[in-house]
């Protein structure tokens, strides 16, 4: 069936990369307990540490924490700017990207310019919001590229191109 193929076409995706070997992409965050590149490859290649690849998809930075404490998610944790600055530094990296959270405004900053977190679903739930796509050069010097809120025009047009199911998972 359709949407069993498209899980396993997810399943396949990586689980974080690494581009111009100095910005960390991933879905959620960074793990207290993957601190160390070489590591992380070895625990992610060897699909045997669930617990390590649930805090690359669902920890979130969060201004006030220091360090790391519990998730309002009840999954993952989120991370301060002080362990963010370590993974980077001990990885000779210059800053994380990554997704996972609404953020109205199509991307937001934290930490100054060390954490980038780029959504990349416009009108989310109807809540008319940007969307962003971040561009990265030769140089890794990344620009943002904004995407206005989908139409009512759009979401109609959409729906008469997917099927029905797949809407319905995102409302």
């Amino acid at each position: 069936d359709a949407f069993e193929g498209i899980k396993r076409s997810f399943s396949l995706l990586p689980k974080a990369a690494i581009i111009n070997n100095e910005i960390f992409c991933v879905h959620g965050g960074i793990s207290k307990n993957l601190m160390d590149i070489d590591k992380m490859k070895k625990y992610l290649n060897e699909k045997t540490e669930k617990k390590y690849v649930q805090d690359l998809l669902w920890n979130d930075p969060d201004e006030k924490t220091l360090e790391f404490a519990p998730n309002d998610r009840n999954v993952g944790e989120i991370f301060g700017k002080k362990p963010l600055e370590r993974f980077l530094k001990n990885n000779n990296l210059k800053c994380l990207i990554r997704a996972h959270e609404f953020v109205p405004k199509g991307f937001c900053w934290n930490f100054g310019d060390l954490c980038l977190t780029v959504f990349s679903s416009s009108n989310y739930q109807k809540m008319n919001n940007l969307a962003s796509i971040a561009l990265i050069n030769e140089n890794s010097e990344i620009s943002l590229q904004l995407i206005a809120p989908l139409t009512e025009e759009c979401i109609y047009k959409r729906s008469r191109t997917f099927p029905y199911w797949l809407l319905e998972s995102q409302s």
